[in-house]
């Protein structure tokens, strides 16, 4: 009984150390995000599928004609991306040495 009564003191008291420790922290700094809709020019929708330590961003999509094909979107420019002799694309990730990875 006595050893019953020492465990509930001991939690209680874990409860209030704890307590007193958290009310003087302050809440979390919330994070800001910026968001940005990355839509080629002229495509009908696009998908990002990876971004890079640089910022660098591959992702892919439909342009005016339909076609499926990807991009690179860097420094605020866009560039396609259509492997030679490939009827489509649709670029999944890209690495920190720039180079892109296709499913």
């Amino acid at each position: 009984m006595k050893k019953m009564m020492c465990i509930k003191q001991l939690l209680r008291l874990q409860i209030i150390v704890c307590m007193m420790l958290c009310y003087g922290c302050p809440p979390p700094t919330p994070k800001e995000y910026n968001y940005m809709k990355l839509l080629p020019p002229g495509w009908q929708e696009s998908y990002v599928g990876g971004i890079n330590d640089k910022g660098v961003v591959v992702g892919g999509g439909k342009d005016g004609a339909g076609v499926d094909k990807s991009f690179i979107y860097s420094g605020g420019e866009y560039t396609e991306l259509l492997p030679l002799s490939w009827v489509n694309a649709g670029a999944c990730d890209i690495n920190n040495n720039g180079e892109v990875i296709f499913p």
